[in-house]
């Protein structure tokens, strides 16, 4: 799997700030002469609804109806969807521009490989049967669909349409599972001191590679100091981001 790492360069990168969408690029970490340059695209995660609803009753303060959950839910997919698509821009012109081919990606890990595979191959064929008409079945179809590619991101979605070779884990699965912020009843709650140990895994398995490795990775993380010496951080966002 390693072997897949990213391994292309790039001159470039004040080029980024220019692009459409592009917020800002901070340089997290400098280094003259960098053995390798990580680019942190701060993402925004897709929440499902049934979630999405637990977490926004838990954090309210009045009792919210199911049409208020609902209207909520869709200013989440939208600001998604928006995120996504700003980013799959940035990541074309690195494909297009600097040669990257693999793109990491957070929340699975190498043993999740084959299924996601499996998940991708799905989806790509599905889209050929996309329904086209305007009947409530087939209007639901598409949404769903639509869902379904929030769901696996921006990495994933240029997986689907042949812009990459390959999507890489950039988890440890023991790393990954400690710090999972999603409780069994659904809620989140983070664990600072387990978050780190995750953060370094993440970016342990980063450095093997050489030249310039693109993350998409959620933008409350700081690899700042996880990063060691030799090594560039840039952080990337787009101006979909809530906040910016």
């Amino acid at each position: 799997m390693l072997d897949l790492l990213i391994a292309c360069l790039m001159s470039d990168l004040p080029e980024l700030e220019g692009l459409p969408g592009v917020a800002s690029v901070k340089i997290a970490v400098e280094c003259d002469d960098p053995r390798l340059t990580i680019i942190h695209i701060r993402d925004w995660h897709f929440v499902d609804e049934e979630r999405l609803t637990l977490d926004v009753r838990d954090e309210s303060d009045t009792k919210l109806s199911d049409d208020e959950v609902s209207t909520l839910f869709e200013e989440h997919r939208m600001t998604v969807d928006t995120v996504q698509k700003q980013q799959t821009r940035v990541i074309r012109v690195l494909i297009r521009k600097a040669g990257v081919e693999q793109v990491f990606h957070e929340g699975f890990t190498d043993a999740e490989l084959p299924d996601y595979k499996k998940l991708i191959d799905v989806l790509r064929d599905f889209r050929k049967y996309l329904p086209t008409g305007d009947s409530g079945r087939d209007q639901f179809t598409r949404y769903q669909y639509a869902t379904d590619l929030l769901q696996i991101g921006v990495p994933g979605q240029l997986l689907i349409d042949g812009y990459i070779k390959a999507v890489i884990p950039a988890e440890d699965a023991k790393a990954y599972e400690a710090a999972n912020p999603v409780q069994a009843d659904g809620r989140i709650v983070f664990d600072g001191k387990a978050n780190e140990v995750r953060e370094n895994t993440i970016v342990k398995r980063m450095i093997k590679a050489s030249g310039t490795a693109v993350l998409v990775l959620v933008g409350v993380h700081d690899l700042s100091d996880n990063v060691p010496e030799g090594v560039k951080l840039v952080v990337l966002t787009v101006k979909g981001y809530p906040g910016e």
